[in-house]
């Protein structure tokens, strides 16, 4: 019993870790993408700034066991775990949860309102989603150890969250690279 209590107490530490580093990247992504829009950083949003460490603090918990089930299921293919990242979890969980979830947090969105933001956010957001997860979905699953999957995923995650962040936000992944 006190072994399965000791594993029990280990996993809540991993998954409480998942939830610090998760909140803290995708707050750092968006402060990026605010400062950077801003030039001159005067104003900081807090409320989208909050939306995004809420989002990242809470899409740990369920990324913390998507990892570890394709880590358990599918311990060495590549390839396999790549195309469910970006055929399943972007389409249907990453995309529509940041967008839908900034929009009712961080811009104050009515429901109906958040899902037109989704419509036409959805494609540019999957788009820049696919050129940014299918290299380093094959490059973490195929190098780095299970165990740190999100936390590596969290790190290259900044990059989205700056992207994802500007576009919920400022109107497009790229529109502050461009003015």
């Amino acid at each position: 019993m006190t072994f399965f209590r000791l594993m029990s107490t280990r996993n809540l530490q991993i998954l409480a870790s998942d939830v610090l580093i998760g909140g803290t990247l995708c707050g750092a992504g968006d402060l990026a993408a605010q400062v950077i829009a801003e030039n001159d950083g005067s104003e900081l949003n807090t409320r989208r700034l909050g939306s995004m460490v809420s989002y990242g603090s809470l899409a740990a918990i369920p990324y913390h066991a998507w990892y570890k089930f394709l880590a358990i299921r599918f311990p060495s293919a590549t390839a396999t775990k790549t195309l469910l990242e970006c055929l399943l979890v972007l389409p249907f969980f990453e995309i529509p949860a940041v967008i839908l979830w900034t929009g009712v947090v961080g811009r104050q969105q009515n429901l109906e309102e958040a899902v037109n933001q989704l419509r036409s956010d959805f494609w540019p957001a999957f788009g820049y989603g696919c050129c940014l997860w299918g290299p380093t979905s094959s490059l973490t699953f195929h190098y780095i150890h299970p165990r740190w999957h999100l936390t590596t995923f969290y790190l290259i995650g900044a990059c989205w969250d700056f992207s994802i962040s500007n576009l919920s936000f400022d109107g497009g992944p790229f529109a502050v690279l461009s003015s």
